[in-house]
């Protein structure tokens, strides 16, 4: 079985560069059936043994990634983490309000494109995210700093529903954000 966090994300941009307009209306279906509730992963690997650990000053709301060194935020924006999991609804931003958002945020930064690939679990059906590492993430897109450079209106987002692909999509899409920052 291919390593999850060296096998490069699968795109489907394709069809949508075909029928963008569709895939629009496609995907905003998708990702608002998907975000109606938590949606339930069944992994049979919730992650890599010690691939993640609990940044003790955070109490809890934030762990180290040991392969990169990263320090990512266990809950998204919008939800809390209440010492055992993450409480809340999170909320849907635009590119822009995500990027404004992040850089509000004293210790927290959007993820690019590969950062937030690292997250992505392909052992997990549903949801493929690490759900113990990172409780009640919803099953919707995500949005990371990386502009599309084929257009100035893109963004590349990250879905963890169905398989962790990525894709872009329009600024004025309104997705999930969880933060990053580098780790000291």
């Amino acid at each position: 079985m291919p390593d999850p966090h060296t096998t490069p994300v699968a795109c489907f941009t394709e069809p949508l560069l075909r029928h963008r307009q569709h895939g629009r209306a496609a995907m905003t279906a998708l990702a608002l059936a998907l975000a109606a509730a938590p949606a339930l992963a069944t992994c049979p690997i919730n992650g890599k043994p010690g691939q993640f650990e609990v940044v003790p000053e955070s109490r809890g709301a934030e762990v180290r990634d040991t392969a990169t060194g990263l320090i990512w935020r266990r809950c998204s924006e919008g939800q809390s983490w209440d010492g055992t999991s993450c409480v809340g609804t999170f909320s849907r931003m635009t590119y822009d309000e995500a990027m404004a958002h992040a850089e509000g945020q004293p210790d927290g930064r959007l993820p690019s494109l590969k950062e937030l690939q690292t997250l992505v679990n392909r052992d997990c059906t549903n949801l493929a995210i690490d759900t113990d590492t990172f409780p009640n993430t919803p099953g919707t897109w995500y949005w990371t700093r990386t502009p599309y450079a084929g257009s100035s209106a893109d963004a590349w987002i990250v879905g963890f529903s169905e398989g962790g692909f990525a894709d872009y999509y329009y600024q004025n899409f309104r997705g999930a954000v969880r933060l990053v920052r580098t780790g000291r």
